[in-house]
């Protein structure tokens, strides 16, 4: 569930910022989103893990992961991952409690 990748499909749409020459691509992974609609549950097997898909689709982000991820998760924001992935969001309110104490 928590494949760091499942998070930028909370809104895979935003990879167009690291990847501008790529639209018709990164629309292939819309569909994908949409298709599963939770973006924590694309995690089904190792061979459709989140980060596998991307690659897939846009095989130079397997070199880029440590730059384009937090970019694309940036663009993103934090509210729309809280927002479409229940377990992230849960886990992050689980921290937020910790932080209070």
């Amino acid at each position: 569930l928590h494949e760091f990748e499942a998070l930028l499909f909370a809104d895979p749409g935003k990879l167009i910022f690291y990847y501008p020459d790529q639209q018709h691509r990164i629309r292939r992974l819309i569909e994908v989103a949409d298709a599963i609609g939770n973006p924590e549950l694309i995690n089904g097997d190792p061979a459709t893990a989140p980060s596998k898909r991307i690659i897939k689709e846009l095989s130079s982000y397997a070199g880029d992961k440590a730059a384009a991820g937090p970019e694309v998760a940036s663009q993103i924001g934090l509210e729309v991952m809280r927002e479409k992935c229940r377990h992230f969001n849960e886990w992050l309110a689980a921290l937020e409690v910790l932080d209070e104490a």
